[in-house]
């Protein structure tokens, strides 16, 4: 007796890998043929499940369709294990470069799981290379705002942009991104130096409208930190020649913990162009500043040897000002005190003015 194969029809419209295998598994078990439609409208979606169906472990590994058209297959119920296979090369082999890249976005998930791997197990209490090599931090400084002096108070103030770098072994990573662009948050769960200010004497970290910090990781470990600060320092000066004087203001930092056994300081830039000062930042009334010279060396104390980086503001005095303000005022009271003893001593009136002038 003649048997009569038996035809079925499908239409497949999404690419849910457990869907097609179910629904080819099932044809495969009523019918002799199998015609598969693939609809366009399923493009650029991409799977992550596996299927099984009628005892055959049938797997389709991010299956990716791409028909330009609607696409019919007629084919043997056998061959069902083949479509998936030809599904999942057809994928495989075309896509271009394009579509690899456009399949890593950056997917937030995906950087998420960076940063909880970079932190599993970091110790935030320890310094890069602990017990080993010494850590050393890169800084450089852009001055924002230059002033005000106060002779009386001897001090001067001044905002900054304060950067320091150095390199953490324990948070390289590999991802789709070279640099990790992370907010203030990040800092406080990762080593930072103990930088502090020597002559400072009063010293701000703005915080509005939130922490005016930046903090990024390279994917070799390099960290970037910057702070926005104000700072309020002490500038001793000579007064014997004034106002005809100079004076140079310094800026002193280092490490408050470390010594230099462990912890170096050392200008990113070098020593010409590691200090920035714009001439827009400084608009001092009684001083020009002249420029500013930078240096590092140690300090001694009974804790140990530590590094200090050096800032000298150089700033030498208006002499118009006090020309305007103090000599030609004090001239020209002397000179009309003067005038009192050419007047006619009968002139009492005018006489009398030009006394109580004075």
């Amino acid at each position: 007796m003649q048997s009569h194969s038996r035809c079925l029809s499908i239409s497949i419209h999404t690419l849910d890998c457990k869907t097609i295998a179910r629904r080819l598994c099932k044809s495969a078990g009523t019918a002799s043929f199998v015609r598969v439609h693939l609809k366009p409208e399923i493009l650029g979606s991409r799977t992550r499940q596996l299927a099984t169906g009628n005892g055959k472990r049938l797997k389709v590994w991010h299956a990716k369709m791409v028909p330009a058209k609607e696409t019919v297959l007629r084919m043997s119920s056998s061959s069902i294990p083949t479509l998936l296979y030809f599904i999942y090369a057809t994928a495989c082999i075309g896509e271009s470069s394009g579509e690899i890249k456009k399949d890593e976005k950056l997917y937030p998930e995906n950087f998420t799981r960076i940063l909880d791997r970079l932190l599993d197990g970091y110790d935030n209490r320890l310094r890069p290379g602990f017990g080993g090599a010494v850590t050393e931090v890169k800084t450089d400084i852009y001055v924002t705002s230059f002033g005000p002096v106060s002779d009386v108070e001897m001090e001067y103030t001044m905002d900054v942009f304060f950067r320091q770098t150095w390199v953490d072994k324990r948070l390289k990573y590999d991802g789709p991104i070279e640099i990790l662009r992370l907010n203030n948050m990040m800092v406080t769960k990762v080593w930072t130096p103990d930088t502090f200010f020597r002559n400072g004497k009063k010293s701000i970290s703005h915080n509005m409208t939130a922490p005016n910090k930046l903090f990024r990781i390279m994917q070799n470990g390099t960290i970037l930190y910057t702070m926005r600060l104000t700072i309020r320092a002490e500038c001793p000066m000579k007064l014997v020649d004034f106002p005809m004087d100079g004076h140079a203001c310094p800026l002193k930092f280092g490490s408050y913990a470390y010594p230099k056994s462990e912890m170096i300081y050392t200008w990113t830039k070098g020593p010409e162009r590691s200090v920035e000062v714009p001439k827009e930042s400084s608009s001092l009334v009684q001083y020009d500043l002249v420029g500013q010279t930078v240096s590092s060396g140690t300090v001694k104390s009974i804790t140990g040897e530590y590094v200090v980086m050096t800032v000298h503001f150089h700033l030498r005095r208006k002499m118009g000002y006090f020309m305007i303000q103090t000599y030609i005022p004090c001239i020209m009271t002397v000179i009309l005190s003067q005038v009192s003893f050419w007047i006619n001593k009968e002139s009492v009136p005018a006489r009398t003015v030009f006394g109580m002038y004075p």
